[in-house]
């Protein structure tokens, strides 16, 4: 990556570093921020399961 990608990057991040913050503290939005955070952790509960299932099926822990 050149120089410019890595200062767009920064960029982006910031920005959306800050409008989640912003989101989570507004009263009306924080509801739904923290149920898509719940909802993202839950879902990602079973795929790691089978993935350190398959790892130790295949000697690779």
């Amino acid at each position: 990556m050149n120089f410019l990608t890595h200062v767009l990057h920064l960029a982006g991040s910031g920005a959306f570093a800050y409008y989640s913050a912003a989101e989570i503290r507004d009263s009306k939005t924080r509801p739904n921020i923290i149920a898509g955070f719940q909802l993202a952790e839950s879902s990602s509960v079973p795929f790691l399961s089978a993935l350190s299932d398959r790892s130790a099926a295949e000697g690779d822990t």
